[in-house]
């Protein structure tokens, strides 16, 4: 382990490298809406940034190395290379041929992914000495540009379409998840850098920008993550009156319910299409987005009981259709529409890994989970506003796949490593005296 001083020393600093790189990571974040393939870039670009600094600052005046680094990050970085190593044994052992080579070519990109997460992971937990005060201003603002242009862009595209708003994500739901994350990584960047008169209103306007995002994509499992969400932020705000006066605090709690209340009227149809699937499913008609998905998670497991060391994906398409096939007999309209849903996946994150990883994919998963939870629970490494992250990937992990799913292991792959950047600001903040300051 290094020296105290040397630790105390590393994590004080704050410079132009840092502010570059957060400025980069925020900028991949934010543009994913706009051009994943960008974001991934700026991703890549960041990570070798980060790997280079961390070399650089490993070092000391004399040439030799400082020694172990700290451990605080470890288990959360143990946790993505075993679900490297689990997509790698997937993707070099089984893979997908034919029409399902798609599924090969997610398998690289989370490869990726995972491995450029985890290179910032660590540099934020061990060589990041925070934003440059005078930067924070402008970051925050590009922020909240971003997130005007990005409502601007979506209206557009609903009232071009009449349908649900999805953006360069390309599928209504999974844009439903980042736009949420988008607004927690928000609220987490004005907690940490911005001053108690002006963090709330930017709070209120990327909330505000949030929630009709999320009823523009109309995903019911993105308002059930936002309006919790929305909670955590009044909470924060209200903890032993430290963040906000009590009228402010009013404000913002009717401003919530505002939010709450627009978003339920929005989101009446698709509650009610959600309760007749359910009454649909245990009457044994599996019709609706809910039904099927019950049918596909029964498939799911099926296959992964009857071979628990995973499957080609075309094998285990068979072994699902055929299952659902012996399942709906005589349904054939039925048959044919769940069926093609499955191909693309089965509607659930632990179902998806299980059935084309095994046992391997099984472990990696609650391997990542349990660390997952166990980094928010203890708040050392990360944000406190992790929390609610995590919490939302166990929700839409029951009905989307977040692993296996280019669309939104690339919005973690960023948003994880940010909650560490904060958190990291957030320690340094604790270890300077009160009247040293660092928000502006």
């Amino acid at each position: 382990m290094s020296s105290p001083t040397t630790r105390t020393n590393a994590v004080q600093r704050t410079s132009a490298p840092d502010t570059f790189l957060v400025a980069l990571v925020l900028l991949a974040f934010y543009a994913m809406p706009f051009d994943r393939d960008f974001s991934f870039h700026l991703l890549s670009a960041s990570a070798v940034i980060a790997l280079v600094v961390c070399v650089i600052r490993s070092r000391g005046k004399t040439g030799r190395w400082d020694g172990l680094v700290s451990l605080r990050a470890m288990p959360l970085i143990v946790a993505m290379l075993v679900m490297i190593i689990a997509q790698a044994y997937w993707f070099l052992t089984l893979g997908g041929q034919g029409r399902f080579a798609w599924m090969s070519e997610y398998a690289k990109e989370t490869i990726l992914y995972w491995s450029a997460s985890s290179v910032l992971c660590f540099y934020f937990a061990n060589h990041y000495g925070g934003v440059i005060p005078a930067a924070k201003k402008y970051i925050v603002s590009f922020m909240l540009l971003v997130l005007a242009l990005t409502l601007v862009a979506a209206f557009k595209e609903y009232y071009e379409t009449g349908y649900r708003v999805a953006l360069k994500i390309r599928h209504p739901v999974p844009a439903g998840f980042v736009f949420t994350i988008m607004t927690m990584v928000a609220v987490m960047a004005f907690s940490s850098w911005l001053t108690k008169s002006r963090r709330l209103g930017c709070a209120v306007f990327a909330l505000a920008i949030g929630a009709t995002l999320v009823v523009l994509t109309s995903t019911r499992g993105a308002l059930i993550i936002f309006l919790m969400f929305l909670l955590v932020a009044v909470w924060s705000y209200s903890r032993g009156g430290r963040q906000c006066r009590k009228g402010e605090l009013i404000g913002l709690s009717l401003m919530s319910l505002s939010i709450f209340l627009g978003v339920l009227i929005g989101f009446y149809d698709r509650f009610a299409d959600l309760y007749h699937d359910l009454m649909n499913y245990w009457q044994d008609n599996p019709s609706g987005s809910m039904g099927g998905r019950f049918v596909m998670w029964e498939a799911g497991w099926y296959s992964f009981l009857h071979h628990p060391w995973g499957y080609t994906s075309e094998a285990r398409y068979q072994v699902v259709h055929d299952y659902i096939s012996a399942r709906l007999p005589g349904q054939d309209g039925l048959i044919i529409q769940i069926t093609t849903a499955a191909a693309h996946h089965l509607h659930n994150e632990l179902i998806e890994a299980v059935s084309l990883q095994g046992v391997f994919g099984l472990i990696a998963i609650l391997w990542l989970y349990a660390t997952l939870i166990g980094t928010a629970w203890k708040a050392k490494v990360v944000d406190p506003m992790f929390g609610p992250l995590v919490v939302a990937m166990l929700i839409f992990g029951v009905n989307e796949p977040l692993f296996n799913s280019n669309k939104i292991v690339l919005c973690l792959a960023l948003a994880i490593p940010l909650c560490v950047a904060f958190g990291t600001e957030r320690r340094q903040r604790e270890s300077r005296s009160p009247g040293s300051g660092g928000n502006v």
